[in-house]
C-alpha cells in the first residue's frame, strides 16, 4: 500500500492535509489551560513563525467559539 498523501497518490486522503492537521492540533490545544497555550502558541511562533501561530490561534479560537486564547 502506498503513501495517500498528496504528493504519492492520485486520489490523497483529506487526513494528510495541512488543514486537517491543523484543526487537530486545534483541538488538541483547546483542551490544555490557557498558560500551556499560551506557551505553546509562543513556541509555535518560534519555531514556524508569526503565520503559523496566527492561523493555530484562528483555528482554536474557530472550534471554542471563543474570541481569546
Amino acid at each position: 500500500m502506498s503513501c495517500l498523501c498528496a504528493d504519492c497518490s492520485p486520489t490523497p486522503s483529506q487526513t494528510y492535509s495541512a488543514a486537517h492537521k491543523l484543526a487537530c492540533e486545534a483541538r488538541h490545544v483547546a483542551k490544555q489551560s490557557r498558560e500551556w497555550r499560551q506557551e505553546f502558541v509562543a513556541a509555535v511562533k518560534k519555531a514556524r513563525g508569526e503565520d503559523a501561530a496566527v492561523a493555530l490561534l484562528q483555528e482554536v479560537m474557530r472550534q471554542t467559539g471563543s474570541r481569546t486564547l
